[in-house]
């Protein structure tokens, strides 16, 4: 019988816990790789004590204890250690970045979305982005000075309890590591073979090619630039 290889990583978040007064804390978390797959996955046990306030029944009392509201953000949510962000948090406008209170990752902020706590779809407006991609970037290249093995930066977002967010008020959860996630790999690993058959850049070929799907140039600009820009970069290191 083949031996079967159990491949776990455990990580490190450090920050400045605002259940402890602002005290460094340290999270472990774990990396498991499956060994019949590759498939990977992170686990934190500490998760599960997360605040879950679509379970709390009365509206008023969501937003009293909402994290994320102007009135409590600045003593409810952590802060980086000064050795990494020196501010604790990062501020563009009303967009402010911060630890995860129970991260995935080393580096596992979250981006608070202004400071209106329920927004419709269409009140998502461009500086909104604008203003957390600049504050997402900012944090890209003080982690990337402070940690040059750290390669794969991604925005993400789970709007409202029905996509599976814990908290309401509009917010992103960002990630920065070492290895890329399952899909982000998987699209590295089919932008080389397309490259290999071609020649070419499949995601800039996309926007050269499907313009009659676009929905706008910006738009469309937005959602392959990255896409773009680190595949251009790996494709000139591997050739």
């Amino acid at each position: 019988m083949a031996k079967i290889e159990f491949v776990k990583e455990i990580i490190k978040s450090e920050f400045l816990n605002p259940m402890k007064d602002f005290k460094f804390d340290s999270q472990t978390i774990e990396r498991r790789i499956d060994p019949l797959t590759g498939d990977k996955c992170r686990i934190n046990i500490q998760r599960t004590k997360r605040c879950k306030q679509f379970e709390m029944p009365e509206k008023k009392d969501v937003v009293k204890k909402c994290y994320f509201c102007p009135e409590n953000i600045e003593k409810t949510t952590p802060k980086y250690l000064p050795s990494l962000v020196p501010e604790g948090r990062i501020r563009v406008n009303d967009f402010v970045l911060f630890p995860n209170l129970f991260p995935f990752g080393k580096y596992h902020p979250v981006g608070v979305l202004g400071k209106k706590h329920f927004r419709e779809l269409n009140e998502f407006l461009p500086n909104i982005w604008k203003d957390c991609i600049e504050g997402c970037i900012r944090f890209f290249n003080m982690i990337k000075e402070k940690d040059p093995k750290v390669r794969f930066p991604s925005i993400n977002m789970n709007y409202s309890p029905f996509a599976g967010a814990s908290i309401i008020h509009p917010h992103v959860q960002v990630v920065v590591d070492e290895l890329p996630s399952e899909m982000t790999d998987k699209y590295f690993r089919k932008s080389w073979k397309y490259f290999d058959d071609n020649k070419s850049n499949f995601w800039q070929d996309l926007i050269n090619q499907d313009k009659e799907r676009f929905i706008g140039e910006k738009l469309v600009h937005l959602n392959h630039l990255l896409f773009v820009l680190k595949t251009s970069i790996l494709l000139k290191k591997k050739h």
